[in-house]
């Protein structure tokens, strides 16, 4: 079996990404700076009184969090106007880089991955027609969430007392905001809060609703690589509209591409543009995470990292010359 050349690269994605992730799972949970500059833009589980004296109390917030609560007449507009701001920044300058490297509901999902990579079992991935008809699935439960909050919004704004009747109609989260009823963060705050504090009545239909929802989403997790960011996350499709014109993106020299479908293979969202994409230099694909793996892992380097013109990572054979000398077990390429 011949190795590829990228079998001597120590890998972005272990090396840093890892840690990242970890780092800003106990940030964004347990310090008050995570809590209230970060929590706005990622789902936060909240899980509190891990870490004495961290802050860890809250509801579990993304950018969806803000925009449904306005919408619905929860919250005043300038929180909406506030937010979205700040979420145009950051996703104007790193597209979904905040899912692959920040967002903790993607790194339990890498976890389940690890474990199943341990085990020595492979994945289970659907077919190409089924995945790209499922890829389109966030995009449609992203309008419908909008869409459910806008019709709360509306009704109260018609007439408050029918609406205020409405509104408080609406099972649990659905009252403030439907994103946050279908979040899987807050039923993994529910479970969290059954094995801690056993605060849960395991007769209450919604907390045997939560818990089955959080099997399921490990359960397909350990199966599919990053189900949920594939093909559930209204969060990620909303950063996903911005992809083709941030400022961080993927750059291909398309003179060395040799369509190997390395990319793809390795791929954690299973994106099938990197290889595909024939003319252009920069690869706009809205299931890119900018992990990293694609860039480790092809063997003629033609794959970049580039936040503007400037190129900012290369796949790593720049980072550790001593790695080439002992070569790592890695991504072999078989014809």
């Amino acid at each position: 079996m011949k190795k590829s050349r990228k079998t001597m690269r120590p890998r972005l994605s272990t090396m840093i990404r890892t840690p990242t992730q970890l780092g800003l799972i106990l940030a964004l949970n347990f310090t008050f700076v995570g809590s209230v500059l970060i929590s706005g833009f990622l789902p936060i589980l909240r899980l509190p009184k891990i870490f004495p004296g961290m802050v860890g109390e809250g509801v579990p917030l993304c950018i969806l969090g803000p925009v449904s609560r306005a919408l619905t007449g929860w919250w005043p507009i300038i929180f909406l106007l506030v937010f979205m701001a700040v979420f145009l920044l950051v996703v104007l300058a790193f597209g979904r880089g905040l899912c692959g490297w920040a967002c903790p509901i993607g790194f339990f999902q890498d976890v389940m991955s690890w474990i199943r990579s341990a085990l020595r079992i492979s994945p289970k991935e659907p077919s190409v027609r089924v995945h790209r008809n499922l890829n389109a699935l966030k995009f449609a439960i992203l309008a419908l969430l909008i869409l459910m909050a806008i019709s709360v919004g509306a009704s109260h704004l018609a007439d408050s007392i029918a609406g205020d009747e409405f509104r408080q109609s609406q099972p649990g989260m659905m009252q403030s905001s439907p994103a946050c009823a279908y979040c899987i963060a807050p039923s993994m705050r529910a479970v969290y809060d059954l094995f801690v504090y056993q605060s849960y009545n395991l007769s209450d239909p919604i907390f045997l609703l939560q818990f089955s929802v959080v099997g399921i989403f490990f359960a397909w997790a350990f199966v599919t690589p990053r189900a949920w960011c594939r093909y559930l996350c209204p969060a990620g499709a909303m950063s996903a509209l911005f992809i083709g014109v941030s400022m961080l993106y993927l750059n291909k020299e398309q003179d060395k591409c040799t369509r190997c479908n390395i990319c793809t293979d390795v791929c954690p969202t299973r994106s099938e543009a990197v290889c595909k994409e024939a003319k252009k230099d920069r690869v706009s694909d809205s299931a890119c995470i900018f992990c990293m793996k694609c860039v480790d892992a092809c063997p003629e380097d033609c794959l970049h990292i580039n936040i503007g013109q400037k190129k900012i990572y290369s796949g790593g054979k720049q980072w550790s010359k001593k790695r080439r000398k002992n070569p790592s077990k890695g991504v072999s390429r078989n014809k």
